[in-house]
């Protein structure tokens, strides 16, 4: 089976736990709690990924457990960071939010 992500995404004022295509698994006060059980629970699963979004629902980090490094490019991309960012929030609101 293929490893999923799990999400720590803010929601009204909370941090919840959700793993892709799934309900939430949790609700916790602190961004440091969420991001804890999402460890926890890819570390459980033998492999995954962690993503941790911030308030504007980009992502202010991630973590791999028992997969691969992704290898970054050696070219820098001719969109460029701004063009990709802007078309991010040009797409919507986040899919994994409720």
């Amino acid at each position: 089976m293929a490893a999923k992500a799990t999400h720590v995404i803010p929601v009204n004022g909370h941090w919840i736990v959700k793993k892709s295509g799934a309900q939430a698994t949790g609700v916790f006060a602190s961004k440091k709690e969420a991001t804890s059980e999402a460890l926890r629970i890819a570390k459980a699963a033998k492999a995954g990924q962690v993503a941790v979004h911030n308030t504007t629902g980009m992502f202010s980090a991630k973590a791999l457990h028992g997969l691969p490094k992704v290898q970054t490019s050696p070219h820098e991309s001719e969109i460029g960071t701004r063009a990709i960012k802007t078309a991010i929030r040009q797409s919507g609101p986040c899919p994994f939010d409720g």
